[in-house]
């Protein structure tokens, strides 16, 4: 409790990582994953805050209450994020956008939570790594703007993640540059016309995903 307000810190994985000794030349593979191994066995990242899990259990908790929701933030590396600054739930690609995309969020990114929901798994095409490629959701009906969260990851992580499922995905999210042309096959009639959004995050851990009927 800090002010009558809730705060949760963050327990970030890669900020766990940095605080070891650095490595001396190019690590292997095994060298890597035993330093992960070392950060999340250990006692260095406590267990609520720092998997989607944990971020799951709190939106529950805040559903359809905005009075609540209005006074819990998190506290990532010496900042406070509002709470609807940090988690983005049904509807909310417009605001999840707008954020991705701000001066303020460029000059100091932090992990968000987004519920999406896969649908395929994608192979690599065109020096496009594998990945999970997300349902559309609405960001603006006019013009017609439809945005494409995309997962990428190691293949046992994003194989195993279900098709036609929700989950809440914790990371470290981007936004694609913004398009102003719409598709090439769309009928260039304003009625018709569609404009596609990708956002796109890594899956180190699968403590990032949680699966909704899981949690």
């Amino acid at each position: 409790m800090d002010e009558s307000k809730y705060v949760f810190r963050l327990n970030i994985l890669k900020d766990e990582l940095d605080a070891l000794p650095r490595l001396e030349g190019k690590p292997s593979p095994e060298v890597v994953r035993q330093r992960h191994v070392q950060v999340w066995s250990g006692r260095t990242l406590e267990p609520y805050c720092r998997s989607a899990v944990g971020l799951a259990k709190i939106a529950a908790l805040l559903e359809e209450k905005a009075e609540l929701s209005a006074l819990v933030s998190i506290r990532h590396r010496g900042r406070t994020i509002k709470w609807a600054d940090f988690f983005f739930g049904e509807d909310s690609s417009p605001r999840l956008l707008k954020l991705l995309r701000s001066e303020d969020y460029q000059n100091a990114k932090y992990p968000v939570a987004v519920l999406v929901r896969p649908t395929k798994l994608c192979p690599s095409t065109n020096g496009r790594a594998e990945h999970i490629q997300c349902g559309r959701e609405i960001v603006e009906d006019e013009p017609r703007t439809l945005m494409i969260p995309r997962l990428y990851g190691l293949p046992k992580i994003l194989k195993s993640v279900r098709a036609n499922e929700d989950y809440i995905i914790f990371g470290d999210w981007y936004a694609s540059k913004p398009k102003d042309d719409v598709g090439s096959n769309a009928d260039p009639t304003p009625h018709n016309a569609v404009s596609f959004e990708n956002i796109s995050v890594n899956l180190h851990q699968s403590a990032q995903l949680c699966a909704l009927e899981d949690e």
